[in-house]
């Protein structure tokens, strides 16, 4: 997950809002026209594991169609039921994982993670949109290279950790299901490879190096928010350049 900067709210919002009183009241027109806008928004991958989406909307399109989630879900802030930045574009398997969880002070959760040293209270997901009042998504985790797996970052506040680990939790996104296509580590992990191979010795041609790096970090590049952590880390002068 990255923090990603959303673009203004569209000027067709105001007509839905006026419209209709809830989600469901939109046809299947309305909802395209904003899964579209949000797809644009986030490149055409999951704003939460980061994994490419299909806009084909069949059965064969599976765990990795385009799908609108609503953040905050609307079953329980259906006040926010077609506020822009509480919509966000996901593939079905994170969306649905999702569902209308949200964390609650005390809740059962939260108690069975209390025993955890530093876990306390979390009321919150980490939002994968870019918001004032919370530092950028990607700053949130780390990852273990060697596996693709997900963690809490160390240098966070406590209240920070806490929330990294419930949403990690809560949205699974460590799954390691033997589905095609449902193995979060091991894709990481794919596309770490990939970008280790197109590489080559880095060394020997920095512009080259600068070029595949700005390529597979830009928003839009399957789990961009992974390489780009694992850019930090062993290129963190290039990390830089690359802004």
């Amino acid at each position: 997950m990255r923090g990603v900067e959303r673009s203004p709210e569209p000027d067709f919002l105001a007509e839905l809002w006026a419209a209709h009183s809830q989600w469901d009241d939109l046809d299947a027109a309305e909802r395209r026209r904003v899964r579209e806008k949000l797809r644009s928004d986030f490149g055409g991958c999951c704003a939460y594991c980061e994994d490419s989406c299909t806009e084909e909307r069949s059965r064969a399109a599976g765990d990795d169609m385009g799908t609108v989630d609503h953040f905050r879900p609307r079953a329980r802030f259906p006040a926010e039921w077609l506020a822009w930045l509480n919509l966000v574009y996901a593939c079905r398997r994170c969306n649905d994982t999702k569902g209308n969880l949200w964390p609650e002070a005390s809740d059962a959760t939260n108690r069975r993670l209390s025993v955890v040293s530093r876990y306390g209270d979390v009321v919150a997901y980490v939002n994968p949109s870019l918001m004032t009042e919370q530092r950028p998504a990607g700053e949130f985790f780390e990852y273990r290279w060697d596996s693709g797996q997900m963690v809490a970052a160390d240098g966070l506040s406590d209240s920070e950790w806490s929330m990294a680990v419930r949403t990690i939790s809560d949205l699974d996104l460590n799954s390691d299901y033997e589905a095609v296509g449902d193995r979060l580590p091991y894709l990481r992990r794919e596309r770490l490879d990939l970008l280790i191979t197109r590489l080559g010795n880095p060394a020997e041609d920095i512009g080259r190096t600068l070029a595949v790096l700005h390529e597979l970090t830009q928003v839009g590049q399957p789990f961009s928010g992974f390489i780009l952590a694992y850019t930090g880390e062993q290129f963190p002068l290039l990390k830089e350049l690359l802004g």
